[in-house]
């Protein structure tokens, strides 16, 4: 079973459906791929027998828990035990030329116990599900030089916390707080990266993604460049610097006035411009120990009033130490968010607020050289004195996971 922090280790929106999918990337090669320098490999020339170019790994999971606040409501807190089954197939080309290629499948199914008709918030939850697919190739090129393209599908259908993505306005409008909101992610991410030597780099990328949600989640477009530049220090270790700036044009999403009247003729566009720093650090020759701490600042302007603008800032802290069969692991990532024009509510005119805490906790233990038993708990909080994003839910799993 993957932890739920990578959308908050990237500064995006409280949902399941995006950390979901970054969780897996991470946790099964994606992000090394991405970060990693250019590589070449070498077979060993005493190595017995045919040198296998290609690596496969599968796993299959399942695991049971029970969560408290499903719909992650204010107002209908239901809570119900679930079971969850997952796979993954990652296979990764040995890159003996410099030419490095992977791709992921994953996919996760969970049904719970006691389904909510949804009846006081909305629809109700009885399943979420994930499917994920994601490739990398990544060529070196002279004088220093990489080029890489990565590709990413995922289809999602689980509970979404839509009072971020929707305004209050609107919010009130149509009564939508949190939902069962289905779609497809799509992303095609080209890149060039120079390596400056000892331990330097800089990478740019372009990004463009099309993201489909159903009603009454607006679908959109979304690209722009990102500057990534970074210091490996020593192995497993660096520090890197991010900027980027994206445009999302919606659908089906209008502009509100600055006194927050709706205006359906004028679609809305909006800019993000993100600043972000992270370090990761091995405390031990081992890796046994290892922590990363990220740092980051969004400031959003849209085409219109200036209504949803906003600027968030965020940090996450995670870690974890690996000692014999026994691995511990722990985040806790913080989220806040400033409205300059928004209000509560159209009865309340104090300026909108959010504020995000979660924590999370995991351990496993190595039961054989397949078999893998982990135990989990996650707390999440958001506080807000807009009353739909105003939540707590709390969540405990117990699984089990198979590697072939």
């Amino acid at each position: 079973m993957l932890n739920n922090h990578i959308a908050r280790i990237n500064g995006m929106p409280h949902t399941a459906w995006n950390r979901t999918a970054l969780q897996i990337l991470l946790v099964l090669g994606g992000a090394w791929l991405a970060r990693s320098g250019p590589i070449t490999f070498t077979p060993p020339s005493d190595a017995p027998g045919p040198f296998a170019l290609w690596d496969l790994s599968t796993s299959l999971r399942a695991d049971v828990g029970h969560r408290e606040n499903v719909l992650l409501s204010s107002t209908n807190l239901h809570s119900s035990g679930f079971i969850t089954l997952g796979g993954d197939l990652f296979l990764f080309r040995l890159p003996v030329d410099g030419t490095s290629f992977s791709i992921l499948f994953s996919a996760e199914d969970r049904r719970y116990v006691n389904a909510s008709d949804g009846s006081t918030n909305g629809p109700g939850a009885s399943k979420e599900q994930t499917f994920l697919t994601h490739a990398s190739l990544k060529k070196p090129l002279a004088n220093q030089w990489t080029v890489s393209l990565k590709a990413l599908h995922l289809y999602a259908d689980q509970v979404f916390d839509a009072s971020y993505e929707v305004d209050t306005a609107s919010t009130l409008e149509v009564g939508v707080g949190t939902i069962q909101a289905q779609g497809h992610h799509l992303a095609l991410t080209p890149a060039f990266r120079r390596d400056f030597g000892p331990g330097f780099w800089g990478e740019l990328s372009t990004p463009i993604i099309r993201q489909y949600y159903r009603a009454p989640i607006s679908s959109f477009w979304e690209g722009g460049p990102k500057l990534t530049v970074g210091w490996s220090y020593r192995t497993n270790s660096s520090v890197e610097i991010l900027l980027s700036a994206m445009r999302r044009p919606y659908d089906d999403r209008f502009q509100i006035s600055r006194i927050g009247a709706a205006n359906p003729n004028l679609s809305l566009t909006t800019d993000d411009m993100k600043a972000e720093i992270a370090w990761r650090h091995d405390w031990d020759a081992e890796a046994r120990w290892q922590s990363v701490a990220r740092l980051f600042y969004v400031h959003r302007v849209e085409n219109g009033s200036g209504w949803f603008d906003l600027d968030r800032l965020g940090t996450i802290l995670s870690g974890s130490y690996r000692i014999s069969k026994w691995t511990f692991q722990g985040t806790a990532r913080w989220l806040t968010y400033d409205f300059p024009l928004q209000r509560a509510s159209p009865f309340d005119l104090a300026t909108r607020t959010r504020d995000e805490l979660e924590l999370e906790g995991r351990i496993e233990y190595r039961l054989h050289e397949k078999w893998l038993l982990n135990v989990a708990y996650q707390n999440e909080h958001v506080r807000s004195n807009v009353p739909l994003d105003d939540y707590r839910a709390n969540t405990v799993s117990a699984g089990i996971e198979f590697e072939f």
